[in-house]
């Protein structure tokens, strides 16, 4: 076999092993190219995930604020009802008081001036004069202190203070947003300790009701039906 053959084969394979490599190549770069096309797509859409989380996340803090906002202005009204509550309470208490204590200083004044003009006639020198008056004098002095009807002066800060949270809770059921459903349970899953009242929304206890042998050791339970 001649050099040059030798030469050409060699030349031949070269190029059928560059060709190839090429093609590797090739093929490499398209496969990168789709992966970076995947790449900045699932960058493009992790962006607009966080925009959309992002906005959703300030509608949200938009409406909590919004609720907060509208607790606050029921709680201020509720306040303002009950420090007016409070008021009037107190005015009427101390006005009480205050015309209780009149009556009583007007007495403490007509025993003032008993006391004085009984202390007058005594120094009045004029003993036959005092003699003459002093019956009818000591029939108009028989003045008497006459305590007025007591008063109960104790503040029972229970009434303002006990059940605030509690009647707070229950006028704030008709601001609830979505408002609290009535429940309504099934009398025919009561157990026989419990007692429904006729619209089926309240049950209780009654541990004296007789109960079905099978089911005195079951806990007291009643399935709802429907809500309102």
């Amino acid at each position: 076999m001649s050099n040059n053959h030798i030469k050409d084969t060699n030349n031949f394979c070269n190029k059928s092993l560059l060709t190839d490599h090429r093609e590797k190549l090739i093929q490499a770069i398209k496969h990168i190219k789709h992966e970076s096309d995947e790449c900045w797509n699932a960058e493009r859409e992790t962006y607009i995930q966080s925009v959309s989380v992002e906005n959703a996340f300030e509608d949200l803090e938009r409406e909590v604020r919004a609720e907060y906002e509208n607790l606050h202005r029921f709680l201020e009204a509720e306040e303002d009802m009950d420090m007016e509550r409070l008021r009037k309470e107190r005015e009427k208490r101390v006005k009480q008081l205050r015309e209780r204590e009149r009556k009583i200083a007007d007495q403490g004044r007509d025993l003032e001036r008993a006391i004085d003009t009984l202390n007058n006639k005594l120094k009045e020198e004029d003993s036959p004069k005092l003699l003459k008056e002093i019956k009818d004098l000591l029939k108009r002095c028989q003045v008497k202190f006459i305590p007025p009807p007591a008063l109960n002066s104790e503040v029972r800060s229970g009434q303002f203070v006990g059940p605030l949270q509690y009647r707070i809770w229950k006028h704030m059921k008709s601001s609830l947003y979505p408002n609290i459903s009535s429940l309504t349970f099934d009398p025919d899953t009561a157990h026989p300790l419990l007692a429904l009242d006729s619209t089926f929304t309240s049950v209780w206890f009654e541990e004296s009701k007789d109960a079905a042998t099978e089911e005195e050791d079951s806990s007291p339970a009643v399935s709802p039906t429907t809500t309102a």
